[in-house]
């Protein structure tokens, strides 16, 4: 095991031994109660009915899957009492997307605590401040009220827009057992999915809260937006570099760690209600506060990776230089043998977008979506012609958003998008896929389409249809949140209670809400 592995390999066992509670252990710990209940097992310091009966039918000899098939149950859950082998528990690999998520989190803890103490330390500069950032909104406000007198004869902004979001588990691998624990417990007719009808002008950024809330998570990870591959092959054609560099600002964000400036409004407070938190963010008008996504500020940054490698050395993938490593090692008989890992070199301006991530470490895709974009803007409404061909950026128009700030200018973008994927907590891999089902030209055409009236009024979206359950934070994925809904309704009266419990800290309640109360 690696150090740390085993230094929390212990901890669990010392925390137990504290606490006497799973949920309380892991609650401290900042992981999962599955993987506190396992490493206990391992220990022989907690049991169960369920536990004893998969111990003893493992230790005979049967399979993870053969004892999944006896007991009717998924291998995930099997594997979850099954005690971890030596060396199995420090196998247990974050990705880099988790290890950014964990960054995340600290920085955000970080933050809030130091807003605190400055608050403590000098409330009348605190005040100040809170006063001058007021000031700061509402010149934004008034800017966005002129801007959206200054409307687009082309493409006028929408009343409103009808979304369909649904989780996206096709890669998930679910099966029919998961599936119908989903059913059965999780209340899941076709999907788990949520309907929902936002004003026109919302941004990708506020609409990232509303799906916090409608799915049932609390903006406790890292997100980002994606068109699907399929669009953005095409928004991208040759792959080059230089080709994303002309999109750089207008629809991608440069990548970058500045999750300061990337999350310019993650300002929650530990007492704050959630819920009245996101309410507020995801409500109208919409504005962008960082600095990251301009036009300006992402050809800057693509300048200056010109300007810092006008010649790289392209590398190959890391599965390409492994297979050719393989095949030296057959060919020549030296298993230590290593491959070449350039495969050329080339100027910056001539390689791929793919050859650059291979060659060099990014924080981020190139395949993010800057969020300060309205939805109208990158998501084609029904009845628009998705049409590659048309694009011409020799002759941008510009639009600028706040006077004598040039970093502000940006081209009209076009709706090209059929689909957007939205990407929560890199760890869990949640994906909804949005797509618009219907769109509202003016206020006149959406109140005789029969939709709740008050909530677009005061500039804020409501969901009119939901499919299942809401999930909840930090549960493992689907694949974790089945197991969560098969323990919650098991035969083990300590563990339902522990999981209850635990699911109700993560705001989970498995009750089914009213669609017009999730939003």
């Amino acid at each position: 095991m690696e150090g740390q592995q085993i230094k929390q390999y212990q901890k669990i066992i010392q925390l137990y031994q504290e606490t006497a509670s799973v949920k309380e252990t892991a609650k401290k710990l900042g992981t999962y109660p599955i993987k506190v209940r396992r490493v206990l097992i391992t220990e022989g310091l907690w049991h169960s009915n369920t536990s004893d009966l998969i111990g003893s039918l493992y230790a005979s000899g049967l399979s993870v899957s053969e004892i999944a098939k006896q007991l009717f149950i998924s291998e995930k859950n099997v594997q979850s009492y099954i005690p971890y082998s030596r060396g199995q528990y420090s196998k247990d690999q974050r990705s880099n997307e988790a290890v950014r998520s964990e960054g995340y989190r600290e920085r955000m803890q970080v933050a809030e605590n130091s807003q605190v103490k400055k608050k403590n330390q000098n409330s009348s500069q605190y005040m100040n401040s809170e006063k001058e950032m007021e000031n700061d909104h509402m010149r934004k406000l008034n800017v966005i009220k002129e801007r959206d007198r200054q409307v687009d004869n082309d493409r006028p902004i929408p009343y409103a827009i009808r979304l369909h979001l649904v989780l996206d588990m096709d890669d998930k691998y679910l099966g029919e057992n998961e599936i119908g624990i989903l059913a059965q417990f999780g209340k899941m007719v076709s999907n788990i999915s949520r309907d929902i009808i936002v004003p026109g002008d919302i941004t990708l950024h506020a609409l990232h809260y509303a799906i916090n809330r409608a799915f049932g998570w609390q903006n406790s990870h890292l997100h980002s937006y994606h068109p699907y591959e399929e669009d953005y092959n095409q928004m991208i054609k040759s792959g080059k570099l230089t080709e994303w560099a002309k999109l750089a600002g207008m629809y991608f964000r440069f990548p970058c760690e500045d999750y300061e400036d990337i999350y310019w409004d993650d300002d929650y407070k530990a007492g704050i209600s959630v819920k009245n938190w996101l309410k507020e963010k995801y409500t109208g008008p919409y504005y962008y506060g960082g600095t990251r996504e301009y036009f300006y500020r992402c050809q800057q940054d693509v300048k200056e990776l010109y300007e810092q490698w006008p010649t790289l050395e392209v590398r190959k993938s890391f599965s390409e230089w492994m297979d050719e490593c393989r095949r030296l090692a057959e060919r020549t008989g030296n298993k230590d043998a290593k491959a070449d890992m350039i495969k050329r070199i080339a100027p910056i301006t001539d390689v791929t977008v793919k050859e650059l991530t291979d060659s060099i470490a990014f924080e981020g895709g190139f395949d993010e979506l800057i969020e300060r974009l309205p939805l109208y803007d990158i998501l084609l409404m029904p009845g628009m012609i998705q049409n590659f061909d048309s694009w011409d950026f020799s002759n941008r128009r510009m639009r600028k958003d706040f006077e004598k700030e040039d970093m502000c200018l940006a081209p009209v973008t076009t709706p090209i998008c059929k689909s957007i994927r939205y990407w929560y907590d890199y760890g869990d891999d949640w994906n909804v896929k949005i797509t618009a089902t219907a769109c509202y030209d003016t206020k006149k055409k959406y109140e005789a389409s029969g939709n709740p009236v008050e909530p677009i009024e005061e500039h804020r979206p409501v969901c009119v249809n939901a499919d299942a359950l809401p999930v909840c934070d930090d549960v493992g994925g689907i694949h974790g949140y089945c197991n969560m809904l098969e323990d919650l309704h098991g035969e083990d009266l300590s563990e339902k209670e522990s999981m209850k419990e635990w699911a109700r800290s993560m705001g989970w309640t498995g009750r089914m809400i009213n669609p017009k109360n999730i939003l």
